[in-house]
């Protein structure tokens, strides 16, 4: 099979969510065979060691805005059409890359089968414009959660037979390992019970509310914890200032920016993952906290709850400070039932979020939509 697509990036280097999501199914995908004609921005990275990736370079450096990129993407689709035949048209984003797909389609030499992803809907009064529109004029859609599949109904009105859910996966080197030495001595935690959050520095994270929580976690404990707090983001200046203004400076740790290959390790330091966010269309981090057999606490919003078996795997909790801090102190004074819950979590991760599986599963989409189409 032969997908065509514009893209706004799937660096081998990023951690963001839907980015690692491009990257991971891209890449299994084309393990399968499937080929790729994707359209990128000059200089945009992109995974080397896939000749399956045939890659058109637009000559624009700069990030582009969803109402410029839109008028860019036909004629590229069209240049393509004219050299390369094709079998399907691929939406990674509803709003960057849709409509300038659509609008292609509907002036293309014949109508191609199409079918978007999407993660989750943020509030946004254009998302009826655009997101809705593009979704309707789509093929299928395929998702990565209950959650996202049933926002979608409830928003959208979309029809349900219109969204196929494929779970994401974790990557391979995301398993169990010693904690790393040379970080143990870095961030001064030989003797130290660890409390872990990786992720971006940003509001829908509520990264103060879990300082929140520490606070309340070291009133009850006598022996030494710390919170590493492993990422960067917009609000770490903010962060930071609210740390000095709890007194805790000493006891949380911010890493600042962790690179991909580097999460791992970080993982593995922690007796406990927390993850307070208020909205996740899949939720990585707590999944590759599972794959490293640690127990997660997450909020129980969005999808998280379908990351996590609740009493088994971790805890699915209300996003209140007392909650939060009552199963974290539990945890901490009994590290085997602790450990219990991170081995559970690492059987499940590996039943249920492998990216060879959602590559197969999206690629039975793809046929499925061509077939009908066709």
């Amino acid at each position: 099979m032969k997908i065509a697509l514009p893209h706004c990036g799937f660096s081998p280097e990023s951690n963001s969510g839907g980015e690692t999501y491009e990257r991971e199914v891209l890449k299994h995908l084309a393990k399968l065979g499937v080929e790729f004609e994707i359209i990128l921005a000059e200089g945009k990275p992109y995974p080397q060691g896939f000749p399956q990736f045939h890659i058109h370079r637009v000559p624009i450096r700069k990030g582009l805005r969803w109402y410029v990129s839109n008028f860019i993407w036909p004629h590229y689709l069209k240049k393509i059409e004219s050299q390369i035949p094709f079998d399907l048209l691929r939406i990674h984003s509803l709003r960057y890359t849709g409509p300038g797909v659509l609008w292609f389609n509907k002036h293309a030499k014949r109508r191609y089968p199409v079918v978007c992803h999407h993660h989750h809907i943020d509030p946004d009064p254009l998302n009826y414009l655009i997101e809705k529109r593009v979704i309707n004029a789509s093929d299928l859609l395929i998702t990565g959660s209950e959650f996202s599949k049933k926002q979608l109904i409830a928003d959208f009105s979309i029809k349900s037979e219109k969204i196929k859910v494929v779970p994401y996966g974790v990557d391979e080197s995301f398993k169990p390992m010693n904690r790393d030495r040379a970080l143990l001595k870095q961030f001064n935690l030989s003797h130290e019970k660890v409390l872990l959050f990786l992720g971006g520095f940003k509001k829908r994270k509520k990264i103060f509310f879990l300082i929140d929580v520490f606070d309340e976690v070291l009133k009850h404990v006598k022996y030494p914890v710390k919170l590493v707090m492993a990422g960067s983001g917009p609000l770490k200046n903010s962060l930071t200032n609210y740390i000095q203004q709890k007194g805790l400076s000493e006891r949380v740790i911010l890493t600042g920016y962790i690179p991909e290959q580097e999460k791992t390790v970080f993982h593995n330091l922690a007796d406990i993952f927390v993850f307070p966010s208020e909205m996740e269309g899949f939720g990585f981090s707590p999944a590759e906290a599972s794959a490293c057999a640690k127990p997660v606490i997450l909020s129980n919003v969005g999808s998280l709850p379908e990351i996590v078996e609740d009493g088994k795997t971790g805890f699915v909790l209300e996003n209140d400070v007392r909650a939060f801090s009552e199963k974290i102190l539990w945890l901490l004074s009994h590290p085997e039932e602790s450990k219990r819950m991170g081995e559970a979590g690492l059987k499940r991760a590996k039943f249920l979020f492998q990216w060879e599986i959602t590559a197969k599963k999206t690629l039975s989409v793809y046929e499925e939509v061509v077939k009908n189409v066709s």
